[in-house]
């Protein structure tokens, strides 16, 4: 059925601001409540002003948000007032007790028919679930994985979950994401998991970590021999980064975030994560830093025999 597509929501959008019933300004009044001819034609199945007047603000909202909301008429009554202003030429409509349950699912499967939009299904559910533990492997971090979840869910038209239900849906997706790396990880030798181990165990007050993460002080000789002896304690590793990393499915952003993590936490917090988790950060962290190495000695015998 043809009439307006709803607005494309911004990914941007907090959690307590998308699922808030929109408060629409005059301008926005004007932009959702304007109904194309199939709207208005759609309108026509309903016998009481209130159920009318129900039905467009609904529609405005579902407009608005791609979702539907609870609310009264005393909710939105400078929206009742502008509905009942525009559509019905009242200036004052009181409207004793709400729109029953069964009306209100009727109204919205119309809606959602208007729109081409799916109804919510055990199916759906397992398929959004699906993919929020694809976006983990690119975006491991919730909020931008929620946001590319949006955008998701409105090119599929899916109505957005409740909050309950979404909050679920990610809180599995991140047992099952880590739970997933956990058994790859656990496939390393031994040999690179003990190394790994040592990056984060005390050593006379100080971590392999700590050392590895200063930066190259100056160009001096003695500072350039220092990062040479971590390139090369670090480049067995490294390679067996450079074909490990891949088999994990992870994105070069979900690779730098892990990396980041252990670029950034003390080495006492590293300890308090699981053995396969500290190993993923570490391997992660020693890719992207031997990298950094390497440039930075390019650069430094570049200054010092240039």
């Amino acid at each position: 059925m043809g009439t307006t597509s709803p607005r494309v929501r911004s990914p941007w959008l907090a959690a307590s601001d998308l699922y808030a019933r929109p408060v629409f300004n005059q301008n926005e009044q004007q932009l959702y409540f304007e109904l194309t001819q199939v709207e208005l034609d759609t309108l026509g199945q309903f016998g009481t002003i209130k159920t009318k007047v129900h039905f467009i603000l609904q529609l405005a909202y579902f407009k608005a948000k791609n979702q539907f909301f609870s609310f009264t008429f005393d909710d939105a009554r400078a929206d009742v007032d502008y509905v009942l202003a525009k559509f019905f030429k009242k200036t004052d409509g009181v409207f004793q007790g709400n729109i029953t349950r069964q009306r209100i699912n009727q109204q919205k499967q119309i809606i959602l028919k208007l729109f081409d939009y799916q109804t919510r299904s055990m199916e759906q559910i397992i398929q959004v679930e699906a993919h929020i533990g694809e976006l983990l492997r690119y975006y491991p971090k919730v909020h931008d994985a929620f946001r590319q979840l949006l955008v998701y869910l409105d090119n599929q038209k899916i109505v957005i979950p409740t909050y309950r239900s979404l909050q679920d849906m990610f809180t599995q997706s991140f047992v099952n994401e880590r739970d997933r790396l956990d058994q790859l990880i656990l496939l390393m030798p031994l040999g690179q998991q003990e190394q790994l181990s040592e990056l984060i165990d005390r050593e006379d007050g100080i971590t392999k970590l700590n050392i590895i993460r200063a930066d190259q002080k100056n160009f001096t000789y003695t500072a350039i021999s220092a990062e040479v002896e971590k390139a090369l304690e670090l480049e067995g590793l490294y390679k067996f980064a450079k074909g490990f990393l891949p088999t994990l499915l992870l994105s070069k952003n979900a690779i730098r975030y892990y990396a980041d993590i252990a670029g950034q936490y003390a080495a006492s917090r590293l300890r308090r994560l699981d053995k396969p988790q500290q190993w993923l950060h570490g391997l992660c962290f020693i890719y992207y830093r031997y990298q950094q190495i390497m440039d930075n000695l390019i650069t430094s015998f570049m200054g010092y025999y240039g």
